[in-house]
């Protein structure tokens, strides 16, 4: 497994289904029949994700959206990704 730095490319497991439910965005294996639902700052990286982006692209739209300094932002979503990526929700490159 690749190490997770800011310049990864973070893409979609594209085998999974997602939808929105209110302000949050439910995502679904068929196969394994697991799912997780994330909350409206997940939702929005979800979101961000349609198109593979690199840690760094990603911090910087967040952190004007959300009026988050840049090192906050960076710390939380390598966190949030790393888990992500631990339940096979994203691929990291």
């Amino acid at each position: 497994m690749d190490e997770l730095k800011l310049n990864s490319t973070i893409t979609r497991n594209e085998d999974l289904l997602s939808g929105l439910v209110d302000d949050e965005a439910v995502i679904m294996s068929i196969e394994s029949g697991s799912y997780h639902v994330i909350n409206e700052t997940g939702r929005r990286i979800w979101e961000l994700l349609e198109q593979p982006k690199t840690v760094t692209e990603i911090c910087d739209i967040l952190s004007e959206e959300f009026d988050v300094d840049r090192d906050t932002c960076q710390k939380e979503v390598l966190k949030y990704i790393e888990a992500l990526r631990t339940r096979q929700v994203v691929l990291v490159s």
